[in-house]
This record gives C-alpha cells, sequence and structure tokens, in this order.
C-alpha cells in the first residue's frame, strides 16, 4: 500500500512527491563568465546556440511533431524547424478549449505558419475510465488527469514521429528565479509548498503544510548552477510533475532546451536578464521577428513585442472581466488552461459521470476516510462552492492508484 504522506502530496499537489523515477537528466554544465559581452552580443550569441540546439536534434529523414499552445516555447521549437524545413512538413497539434488563449493562439498559429495540423477540442473529448487508467499508466501514475486528448490516438496518429517537446525551456530561462529570495532554505520549501498547491478550494490533505518539507528535495548538483528557488522547482515540480505529465510513455522524444550548449548560456547569463525570461524572449523575438509576431499568451493575447503600458491595460481589463464574471458569470477567462472545469462538471454529463464513479470508488478504498466526497459534489453542482480542482484531484487519484494495481 502506498505511504499515507504521499497520497496527502497527491491531494495538495496534484502529483506525488516521493517520487525517484527520471525522464530527463540535468547534466547542466558548468557556468560560463560573460561579463564582459553587452546584452546585445548576448542576444547575438543566443540566438546562435538556441538554432544550434534545433540543429543538434534535426534529421531531414524524418517526421517532425509540435504541440502547439499560446506559449513561447513550443512557438520556439517550431520557429527554428521552418528553417530547416517547409511548415507543411511539420506535424502540430493543439488542444484545449475553444476561447482560450493556449487553444486559439495555437490554431491561429498553425492555420497562418501552414503546418500539418490537427485540433482537439477538449470540450468534445470522450471520457472513458479504461482510458484514463492507459492515460495514467503512461504518465507513470504521477500525475493529474483529465488535462490532455486521448493519448492512445494521440500516439497512433504520430507513431514513429519525433515528438518536440518544449519541456525546461521557459523554467531554465529564468520563469521560476525569484529577484528577492529568503536565504532560509526552510523559507523557500514553504513558499514551493504554497505556490504549487494545486486544490485550494478545500484542504484535501490529512497533515499540514511542514510535514511536506521531507519532501521537498534539493539538488546538491545544481546548487552552483541555479538559484534555490529554481534547485527546487526543478527538482520536484519539473522532474515529478512536468516531466511525466508531458514526456509520457510511447513517443520519442527531442528535448531543445536540455541541449548543453543551451542550458549553459541560459544559466551563465547574469540572472538580471534571466529574470521574467527577458533574455529569452529578446532572442526568441531577434531570432524569429515573424513567428513572434503573432499573439502570445505571455502578453494576453498580443505580440511579444507590446509596449508595456498596453500590456498593463490588458492586465487590468483581465482582472476586472474576471472579478466582474463572479456576479455575471459571462466572462470566459482565456488564460484558463485546457477546460474550465467547474462549469465543465455540472454541465457535462459524461465527465460528470466519469468522476462520480471514481470518486465513489475512491471513497471505498481506506485512504481518505477523513474527506467528506458527497459534501463535495453537493456543494459543488448547488453552486454554492467551486471544487473542480478537489474533484478532479481526487478521480485521478482513483485513476492511479487502480493503473497501479494493474
Amino acid at each position: 500500500m502506498m505511504d499515507q504522506l504521499n497520497i496527502d502530496t497527491f491531494l495538495k499537489f496534484g502529483y506525488f512527491l516521493d517520487y525517484s523515477e527520471k525522464h530527463a537528466d540535468f547534466n547542466f554544465p558548468s557556468k560560463k563568465n560573460y561579463a564582459d559581452l553587452k546584452e546585445s552580443d548576448l542576444i547575438s550569441l543566443g540566438s546562435t546556440i538556441f538554432q544550434s540546439a534545433i540543429d543538434n536534434n534535426f534529421n531531414s529523414n524524418q517526421s517532425h511533431l509540435v504541440p502547439i499552445s499560446g506559449g513561447l516555447d513550443s512557438r520556439a521549437i517550431l520557429a527554428g524547424l521552418l528553417e530547416y524545413t517547409e511548415a507543411k512538413n511539420i506535424y502540430t497539434y493543439t488542444f484545449g478549449q475553444p476561447g482560450s488563449y493556449d487553444f486559439e493562439i495555437g490554431n491561429l498559429l498553425a492555420k497562418c505558419l501552414g503546418t500539418n495540423h490537427t485540433s482537439h477540442n477538449l470540450k468534445n473529448e470522450a471520457w472513458e475510465i479504461d482510458e484514463l487508467i492507459t492515460t495514467a499508466k503512461r504518465f507513470r501514475c504521477q500525475t493529474n488527469l483529465f488535462f490532455h486528448p486521448n493519448i492512445s490516438k494521440i500516439q497512433q496518429e504520430y507513431a514513429g514521429i519525433n515528438y518536440w517537446s518544449g519541456f525546461m525551456g521557459d523554467p531554465i530561462a529564468g520563469s521560476h528565479l525569484d529577484r528577492d529570495e529568503n536565504p532560509s532554505l526552510h523559507a523557500i520549501k514553504l513558499k514551493f509548498i504554497e505556490k504549487n498547491t494545486f486544490v485550494s478550494s478545500v484542504t484535501l490533505s490529512s497533515c499540514n503544510s511542514e510535514d511536506f518539507l521531507p519532501l521537498v528535495e534539493v539538488d546538491a548538483n545544481l546548487s552552483d548552477l541555479v538559484s534555490l528557488t529554481e534547485n527546487i522547482d526543478f527538482t520536484n515540480r519539473q522532474l515529478k510533475y512536468i516531466a511525466p505529465h508531458v514526456l509520457f510513455e510511447g513517443m520519442s522524444y527531442k528535448l531543445p532546451f536540455l541541449d548543453p550548449d543551451w542550458s549553459q548560456f541560459m544559466l551563465s547569463v547574469n540572472n538580471v536578464l534571466r529574470f521574467n525570461t527577458k533574455m529569452y524572449k529578446d532572442i526568441l523575438m531577434s531570432l524569429y521577428p515573424k513567428v513572434f509576431s503573432y499573439p502570445v499568451k505571455d502578453s494576453y493575447g498580443l505580440p511579444l513585442d507590446t509596449p508595456q503600458y498596453k500590456l498593463t491595460m490588458k492586465k487590468i481589463s483581465h482582472r476586472l472581466k474576471s472579478k466582474l464574471n463572479r456576479f455575471y458569470g459571462s466572462y470566459h477567462n482565456p488564460l484558463t488552461n485546457y477546460l474550465e472545469f467547474n462549469s465543465e462538471i455540472r454541465l457535462n454529463s459524461g465527465l460528470r459521470e466519469v468522476l462520480r464513479v471514481l470518486t465513489e470508488d475512491l471513497k471505498k478504498r481506506d485512504v481518505v476516510g477523513w474527506i467528506d466526497i458527497d459534501s463535495l459534489w453537493e456543494r459543488h453542482l448547488t453552486y454554492n462552492k467551486d471544487h473542480a480542482d478537489a474533484l478532479i484531484t481526487l478521480a485521478s487519484l482513483e485513476l492511479n492508484l487502480k493503473a497501479r494495481a494493474q
């Protein structure tokens, strides 16, 4: 039987913290000294190194697949591949919910660039328990589910094709760099626990944050390469949640952001330039101006080089609409990833029934007896509170337990 504390980590984070299987190696080279280089020189050097990272993984005799969203990493890979082959020779797919940046921008980009594209609307997904168990196995029985289209169909459709993943793109570029990092390891771990809590609508776990501290690992090999905050993020969230989820079993992966020259460059750049991925964005705009002239999620649906005042206005507008939505319920948050599960569970009978069956099965196990699952369902379905995060997590836990038993 799985350790109770580890089950509690899943109930809090949506993945198991006590997990040692590695799906990608962080064998980063030692840092270089770029103190004598001007920022413009760094952008030029970084551009050359990134395109070389694509070149090192490219084979003209093979087919290439890039899952694209509204983010930077998948687009950077796609732009790099377009330097070697025509768009019609590249397969792409996008998934999510219409109206979200990831779904709309991913589809727009594929249409504008002319890739061989498939779009997966998750609102039309046929949720089946047997297939979800298969997906759980391909995710190494490690993470939350319901955030991806049918994995078996993806693998069948793209069998034998190189799958270009943006894994570790923005983290290496500085997206998790904390400018005001607390010097205390204890405080940094607690901040990681707070920041990475997936279930926020209710407390599902039977313990407190302090109990999770021993499972939040620090990799001594990264100590001289990244900040302590990044070390904890890389070692825990990236390797234990992101990797099993995006590098699912059954595909042949290309991971250009783990190219040693690229990772060495990005980790060697002064943290002032890495903060908020500034250097990374400057490189992408310099290297692929046309491809990054299209909207991006990071800029609230505006181009990457949008002036800061326009971004601020868009951000304020988004926040105001989100607040009004609490009263009028007419605004779909375009920043929502995958599905707006709170409404989808209420309106989609197929998804709701699958979640019902799975949470009922979980109740029969002696692992979450302190949780009143019936009350969660009642509050959610009567609109008293949004509990999709809890219901999805409980159902995913049951799927992972079922998959581990097979």
